[in-house]
């Protein structure tokens, strides 16, 4: 159909005329052919006809007497007729009794039986079938089939002829109609003429000429009236348009340049500039600041929806547009093209920019803003929690600090007041009070000053080799005593092969380890508690692992993180029940990290705990490995020899302290060791006097008046004295000792003095100085434990064993052999103090100072069987644990038993009276 719209108006009318006459004339052949055809049919079948009819009378001999030969010379008068096909003659029975051709093969099928017929079949062929009749008796039935060709060849030639016919009878409209048209397309034609001239020149004075009085005359006759007042409008348009021009001009000259000033002023301003359409929030503009800031080029900018880059959570929810404020003016975020998010301020107002409803939105950067917000917030909140903490550490520092300090001063007043009043006991035991709650306060001061070391980030370790079988050796060994007095078990065991040596720092190793296995015997009541080593060969970077496991009281999953903090516990009650500051975890994981590992925790609340420690080992290439080692043996022996204080008999050594008190311990000490000592009050005296004589080591207090130890040591040094100097010092950091060993010193002990350590201190460093002297082990053990396995070893089982545990009269005696002065001086010491620990323990109780109390049952648990008297285990036990367990109902009766059995106690049968008390 496009097609045909753009044909000529010609070209449609000769096409028009030539379809219709050509319709037209194809319809008359059509009727003329088939009117042709269907003359022939029927003459064709009547010739037909008449002759089948004419053979099928002459058959009624050939049937009547079933003569085949007579039938087949009748029916070979067919060859005259080269158009039959076939013909049969069949009898009254169906059976074919002659054909022609006289070979036909295969015989056709008979026809159906059926009345005379004479028909075109589908085929084209004709098909008769005629009855042989003779008096009205069927004799039988002659089918003939003849073809039609000679038919077709006559239509086809008729055919040529009627198409000839056509063909002229076209050509010939087709000139008719091409000289008729002429005078219709002419003027339609000079039409379109005129109006691509009129439209390729402008010229509207272009006029038609009007050649007919009809329809198309009349046309161009109002195309040329048309032309007339299209050329007057032209005219007055014109004249209108240069006026417009003008002003256009004027106009866009002023536009030009107060939008030259805006775009100056846009693009100078130091802040983001967006003017976005009311209507469907799509940019409008954008000045280079805001782009820059969005992050994208202006094209990108500009068409895009505003809540893309702006306030992409305020789809729908515009101030101005939505909500129908005049004025947005909050703090938004930007979403930049790469997806970052910048905090702005920004402020929008709704304007009109020829007559088309704007928002304009101003915004700037306030990111350094709010991060300096977030900064003195954190730093709020940080001064917060510092405050927090330091009141939390001041309570904290309070209350333990106060409990030792309460102690010494309490013990120290009623020593000074009433000392020489007191019996024995009574004052060893304030001594013993004041001695072990100044180790505590030593020990709360040490974990002060590491962690607040630690927190400073001034942490040093120092990797050197060291033997880790050894060093957990040597923890288990000190330990040991602890676990023993509290009856756990305390095992220590490789799995797998053991390092020989590790590069790691040994002291902070060491106190790391002495924490964790340290408070697996405070917090386990009863049971055991289990060290296990591993070496976990991790590819390149080895670990140590050392599991602590206990059975004690268990930490809940929800306290794990918690319990590393400083100043914190799993539970308030613990630091009531079983002491301590909170720091120890809190210093053992910082240690473990700076060694290269962690710290992790598994525990189920009443079944015990399992802390597990990793430490860096080093590189191990070429370590030696061993097979795992003989723990126990390792332990025995250290514990034998922590047992027994070497003898310093001989050694000459200078003492330079300027405290009165620990220049009489000090000498006290080393004097029973077997030293001879010289004093000093300060270090001008100490290096007069060091020039003058010579001895074997010199002890340094490094803090003292007119001249202090460093100083003093750096002279000896300077003046080519090579003794020995051990630095005494109240710090006991790293950095101090360092300090020390710069000064000239060789080695240092912390103060407060421990007088064991002081002694094996001073034999160990005179033995790798060769010294001549001897550093002979003490025949006197160090603790009560050693005074039961003393005794022991004098007396035997036998002649323990032949002395009976109670009198006749329910007195209690002694199985040691107190004939003898040693043991009969060790049963008197234990009856005098066992009065001052039973008063003790009922005014424990009364002010509920459980801990001292539990401490109190403990002496008398262990130091019962020690002095001969197993009745007082079972009971003191049993407090013991009642205590643990705060089961004050039962408390005190456990109590009265005690005392009670004090009331039985005697020396021996001959003085039962005079040396028993209360009663």
């Amino acid at each position: 159909m496009l097609a045909i719209r753009r044909w000529s108006i010609k070209t449609k009318l000769m096409i028009l005329s030539v379809v219709a006459v050509g319709a037209a004339l194809a319809v008359a052949c059509a009727g003329v052919m088939l009117i042709e055809v269907r003359a022939a049919r029927i003459a064709k079948g009547k010739a037909l006809r008449s002759q089948v009819e004419m053979l099928a009378f002459n058959s009624t001999g050939a049937l009547s007497f079933k003569d085949a030969h007579a039938a087949r010379q009748l029916l070979a008068s067919l060859k005259v007729e080269p158009t039959v096909r076939f013909a049969i003659l069949y009898d009254d029975s169906g059976r074919a009794l002659a054909a022609y051709p006289p070979k036909l093969d295969p015989l056709p099928p008979p026809p159906p039986a059926a009345d005379d017929l004479c028909e075109f079949a589908k085929s084209g062929d004709i098909e008769i079938v005629q009855g042989v009749v003779d008096r009205k008796e069927r004799l039988g039935t002659l089918y003939l089939r003849a073809s039609t060709d000679d038919l077709r060849s006559q239509l086809a030639e008729k055919a040529k002829v009627v198409a000839i016919v056509l063909v002229l009878a076209l050509s010939g409209s087709v000139l008719l109609v091409a000289w008729m048209q002429r005078g219709i397309s002419g003027p339609i034609r000079r039409l379109v003429q005129a109006a691509s001239r009129i439209t390729a020149l402008g010229d509207y004075s272009i006029r038609v000429e009007r050649q007919s009085e009809d329809e198309l005359g009349a046309l161009c006759a109002e195309f040329n009236c048309m032309l007339d007042r299209v050329e007057t409008s032209d005219n007055a348009l014109k004249k209108a348009r240069d006026e417009l021009e003008d002003r256009v001009v004027e106009r866009t000259r002023e536009l030009r340049e107060s939008e030259s000033r805006l775009r100056v002023i846009l693009d100078r301003m130091p802040t983001g500039v967006l003017l976005i359409d009311a209507r469907d929030h799509t940019i409008v503009d954008a000045n280079p600041v805001a782009c820059e800031m969005i992050g994208a080029a202006e094209e990108q900018v500009v068409g895009s929806f505003c809540h893309r880059f702006i306030c992409p959570a305020e789809r729908g929810k515009c101030p101005v547009t939505d909500l129908g404020n005049e004025v947005d003016n909050a703090e938004r975020v930007l979403l930049k093209a790469d997806g970052e998010q910048m905090p702005i301020l920004k402020t929008v107002v709704p304007v009109t920019i020829d007559d088309r409803d704007l928002l304009l939105e101003v915004f700037v950067d306030i990111s350094e803003r709010k991060r300096a917000e977030n900064e003195i917030l954190r730093a709020k909140e940080a001064a917060e929690a510092a405050n927090v903490a330091k009141s939390r550490f001041l309570a904290n520092m309070s209350h333990e600090i106060r409990t030792p300090l309460n102690a010494i001063i309490g013990f120290a007043d009623l020593l000074c007041k009433s000392g020489d009043r007191c019996e024995a006991a009574e004052r060893e035991d304030y001594v013993n009070t004041i001695h072990a709650s100044g180790r505590h306060l030593l020990s709360l001061i040490n974990d002060i000053l590491d962690l607040s070391k630690i927190e400073a980030d001034r942490l040093e370790v120092e990797l050197v080799p060291c033997s880790p079988h050894a060093l957990i050796g040597e923890i288990v060994s000190v330990l040991r005593v602890k676990a023993l007095e509290k009856n756990l078990t305390l095992d220590f065991h490789w799995r797998g092969e053991v390092p020989e040596a590790i590069r790691t720092d040994p002291a902070r190793l060491r106190q790391l380890l002495m924490n964790l296995v340290g408070n697996a015997i405070k917090f386990t009541p009863a049971g055991k508690v289990e060290i296990v080593a591993e070496l976990e060969k991790g590819g390149s970077d080895p670990r140590l692992a050392v599991r602590v496991i206990d059975t004690g009281v268990g930490i809940a999953a929800d306290k794990f993180e918690g319990i590393f903090n400083p100043f914190v516990q799993a539970d308030s009650s613990v630091t009531r029940q079983f002491g301590g500051t909170g720091l120890g975890l809190t210093i053992s994981r910082r240690i473990a990290r700076a060694l290269g590992g962690d710290i992790g925790v598994s525990s189920i609340v009443g079944r015990g705990s399992e802390f597990t420690v990793t430490i860096a080992t080093g590189p191990l290439d070429g370590v030696h490995m061993l097979d795992t080692p003989a723990a126990e043996s390792m332990r025995n022996e250290n514990e034998f020899e922590s047992d027994q204080l070497p003898a310093l008999d001989g050694a000459r050594i200078l003492v330079v302290e300027d405290g009165d008190t620990n220049r009489k311990l000090i000498r006290l000490v080393l004097e029973r060791a077997g030293a001879e000592i010289k004093m000093a009050q300060n270090g001008q005296i100490g290096v007069e006097m060091a020039l003058k004589n010579r001895f074997d080591l010199i002890l340094m207090d490094m803090q003292m008046p007119v001249m202090d130890g460093y100083t003093a040591a750096s002279r000896l040094r300077q003046e080519g004295v090579t003794t020995p100097i051990i630095a005494l010092t109240a710090h006991a950091m790293k950095g101090d000792e360092k300090k020390c060993l710069e000064a000239g010193c060789s080695d240092y002990v912390a103060k407060p003095i421990d007088a064991d350590l002081l002694v094996c201190k001073v034999a160990e460093t005179l033995v790798e100085t060769n010294w001549k002297g001897s550093c002979r082990s003490t025949d006197h053990p160090k603790t009560e434990a050693g005074l039961s396995a003393a005794a022991s070893s004098a007396g035997g089982e036998t002649m323990f064993s032949a002395r009976g545990e109670t009198s006749p009269g329910g007195m209690l005696f002694s199985t040691l052999p107190t004939e003898d002065p040693d043991f009969r001086e060790i049963v008197e010491e234990f009856i005098e103090r066992l009065h001052g620990q039973i008063a003790a323990m009922q005014r424990a109780f009364d002010a509920e100072d459980l801990q001292e109390l539990a401490c109190l049952a403990h002496w008398i648990k262990g130091a019962g069987g020690t002095a001969g008297f197993p009745a007082f285990t079972q009971p003191a036990k049993r407090l013991e644990a009642l205590v643990k367990d705060q089961q004050c109902d039962e408390i005190e009766a456990a109590i009265g038993e005690l005392l009670q059995l004090s009331k039985r106690i005697a020396l021996s049968p001959a003085n039962a009276v005079s040396c028993s008390f209360g009663g």
